[in-house]
């Protein structure tokens, strides 16, 4: 409450372009939120908002009421970051943030943590609709949904709705870990970016504890080697306890031994495969392949 108190005499500056808050696994609750968000409204110049509430006691009550405050200054945001993993919201707060979204016209940077929440795919499809509208000039993209109750209609819904319009994305984060997602909606996915796949400087895919096989693998493995041009300068896969086998991760080595060759700049590549169905030899290939991408990224600072 003092903190909320003593920031409310800030912001009444009125000259606030950058804010970033980070209260995770604190007792801040739907109430704090709601006196914040109230403060939030009095910066129009906001243009880099980044929240952290991660392990609090927010609830879809308290999410409700910072969208509300933020309803004046949202179409002049940038950048925005929001960690609501590990809270109490649910499928209600996804459809707070539909409606809320479509004014979001000048956004460049999206982060969107909803992590180990009760967020099913009805939340996220209701989300994803309303997207395609707003990530046009999206040049990064987060998100975070390890943990939470989504399947393969959020992930169809992302492949359909959202994508396809991210015409300018260069770096990219998916975090899918311990959900129900499976390898036909990963396919569909990997195949939404289209001519994306180009433009992507870094790509890191969290999907430990899924359902995947080869299958996903496998059409990654198709798209990284289409890539002809020299953007690709990142790309870990988190593969851990899946049922992925050795041919497709040996595969993806030989993809970017290519690449290696070829002097394109993968500086940092790596696939986490902790109890995942492969060999030592290929952990000792991937090892391999990281350590010269690695060694060309001293090379080249």
């Amino acid at each position: 409450g003092s903190l909320v108190a003593s920031f409310q005499k800030v912001t009444t500056m009125n000259k606030i372009h950058t804010l970033a808050l980070f209260l995770s696994e604190t007792k801040f609750t739907d109430k704090n939120l709601t006196s914040f968000a109230v403060s939030l409204a009095t910066m129009p110049n906001l243009k880099d908002l980044k929240l952290g509430f991660h392990g609090t006691k927010i609830s879809d009550m308290g999410v409700e009421q910072l969208l509300i405050g933020l309803k004046g200054v949202v179409s002049n945001i940038e950048v925005f970051s929001l960690y609501l993993g590990n809270t109490r919201i649910t499928d209600s707060s996804m459809k707070h943030f539909s409606q809320w979204i479509l004014s979001m016209t000048m956004i460049k940077s999206l982060t969107l943590d909803f992590a180990e929440t009760q967020v099913s795919d009805t939340g996220m499809v209701n989300l994803f609709s309303g997207m395609s509208i707003i990530v046009k000039n999206v040049e990064s993209f987060a998100l975070y949904l390890n943990g939470s109750k989504i399947g393969d209609k959020s992930i169809e819904a992302l492949a359909k709705n959202v994508v396809p319009n991210m015409n300018l994305l260069d770096h990219l984060k998916l975090n899918f870990s311990y959900t129900n997602v499976r390898d036909a909606s990963l396919v569909e996915l990997f195949e939404s970016f289209g001519k994306a796949w180009e433009k992507l400087k870094s790509v890191v895919l969290c999907l430990a504890k899924t359902k995947i096989s080869d299958m996903a693998i496998q059409e990654l493995n198709q798209q990284i080697d289409d890539i002809s041009g020299d953007s690709l300068e990142e790309l870990i896969l988190y593969l851990e306890e899946t049922q992925v086998t050795d041919r497709n991760v040996l595969e993806l080595c030989q993809i970017v031994r290519k690449f290696y060759n070829m002097k394109k700049p993968l500086y940092n590549f790596d696939v986490k495969l902790n109890g995942a169905r492969v060999k030592d030899e290929t952990i000792q290939m991937v090892d391999e392949m990281k350590g010269a991408c690695g060694m060309r990224n001293t090379m080249n600072p």
